[in-house]
This record gives C-alpha cells, structure tokens and sequence, in this order.
C-alpha cells in the first residue's frame, strides 16, 4: 500500500490529529503529508456523511411512531440539554461545526452530529472538508516544527 496509502487510510479511520504525525514519521515531505491526510479526512467525511443520511433514513422509514408519555425528570433534563445543543447548532450551523468541530469532536463525531441534527449535507460537507483543511494545515505545521525540533 506505500507510505502515502497508509496516512490515508490513518486519517479515514483516525482523523487528523493521529495522521498528521504519522505521516511525518513516515519521512513524507510536510505538502505531501497534507495532501494524504486531507484525502484521508475528505474520504471519511463522505462516507459518514453520505452513508449516515441513508442510513438515518431508513431508521425513521422503519421506526414506530411514539406516543408521548409522561415525562419525567430525567426526560426533562435531557429535553434542556438537547434543546441548548439545538440552540448553538442553530445560532452557528454548519460553518461553526465544520471550522471547530474536525479540532475538538473529531471527523466522524463531527459528521454524526451534523447528520443526526439534520444540516443539509452538501453544506455541512463543505464547511467540514474547509475545516479538515485549516486544522490539517495547522497540523502538519506544528507536527513537522516539533519533529525537526526534537530530531534534528
């Protein structure tokens, strides 16, 4: 598979923040290192995305309608609790979840959560794969000063 393949196939299942200093192990130059681990992230974000809104589909298709019972307090905190992750979602959307979410949920968290509150996809996959890149970038500067730092 190469070394390049392998990084790939790092940040698909990994994300960036494993990759990247993976791939600057493996002796490929910093551009090339970038280059493998955007493909890596862009693949998964696809397939996560894509598969996750068929999927999702199908559950609603095949789920029984619930009657709502009773609430208790346990329901109510957790309706408060989704209804305030609602409200940031709402307030900042696809761009906040893209440009932060890749750094602190990961890629496939990121697309999850995309998915399951509903953004259209193609936006969401946009704003995710802008955000892959900035904080891939940032990555594999920081991992390649720090690697010459330390070996030389």
């Amino acid at each position: 598979m190469g070394r390049f393949g392998t990084v790939v196939l790092a940040a698909f299942l990994l994300g960036p923040s494993a990759a990247t200093p993976t791939g600057l192990a493996f002796d490929l130059p910093p551009p090339l290192a970038f280059l493998a681990v955007f493909a890596g992230v862009t693949s998964s974000f696809a397939v996560a995305l894509f598969a996750m809104e068929r999927l999702r589909a199908f559950w609603r298709a095949r789920r029984p309608v619930r009657v709502p019972e009773v609430t208790s307090r346990r329901a109510e905190r957790r309706g408060r609790t989704a209804r305030r992750a609602h409200a940031v979602l709402d307030r900042f959307g696809p761009v906040g979840l893209g440009l932060v979410g890749p750094a602190v949920f990961g890629t496939w968290v990121s697309a999850a959560v995309g998915t399951a509150v509903g953004m259209a996809r193609w936006r969401l996959f946009t704003w995710l794969v802008i955000g892959a890149g900035l904080w891939t970038g940032v990555l594999v500067v920081a991992s390649d000063s720090v690697l010459r730092w330390l070996f030389g």
